[in-house]
């Protein structure tokens, strides 16, 4: 029987990329709304955080409700 430490440390470890490309997602589509209201290119960094918060999808399902946040 596994000792109930090493399933945690599991979890944590699937979490950690997952949380990191959502964070790194946010960031993205913040600096994107900056450049919108500078009139400068944001497309890129639209499609970048899209990008980003697929893998974060990828590593953990949940993440999915953050695609609804542009909205």
């Amino acid at each position: 029987m596994l000792p109930a430490v090493w399933v945690i440390a599991g979890l944590a470890l699937t979490e950690i990329p997952a949380i990191l490309f959502a964070t790194i997602s946010i960031a993205l589509l913040l600096a994107g709304l900056d450049a919108l209201e500078q009139n400068q290119p944001h497309l890129r960094c639209f499609l970048a955080s899209a990008v980003a918060l697929a893998f974060a999808v990828w590593g953990r399902q949940p993440y999915i409700v953050l695609a609804g946040l542009p909205a």
